[in-house]
Order: C-alpha cells, then sequence, then structure tokens
C-alpha cells in the first residue's frame, strides 16, 4: 500500500505548493498595486478627481 500511495502524497504536495505559490504571487501582487494606486480610498478619489479633468 505504501507503493501505491507515495505518489499521490508526492502529487498532492506538489499541487499543493504550486497553489500556494499561485496565491502568495496573486496576494502580493494586488498588494504592490493597490500601494501604487494609493490604496483603496485614495483610488476612489484620483478617480473623481480625473473624472472632473
Amino acid at each position: 500500500m505504501n507503493f501505491d500511495f507515495l505518489p499521490w502524497v508526492k502529487t498532492g504536495i506538489t499541487g499543493f505548493l504550486i497553489i500556494s505559490a499561485i496565491t502568495i504571487f496573486s496576494t502580493l501582487a494586488f498588494y504592490l498595486w493597490m500601494n501604487m494606486k494609493g490604496g483603496t480610498g485614495d483610488l476612489l478619489q484620483v478617480d473623481k478627481e480625473d473624472s472632473h479633468l
């Protein structure tokens, strides 16, 4: 059973690491993008100012 169960463990760990990496990367990318835009509150204010211009 151990011989048949081992490949599934490796596949599960590999898939978990890939999903975790994608989740962390997406979170960091969104966090950095929000910082560049100045946050949610400032982002709405900037959009209003741009619309007046």
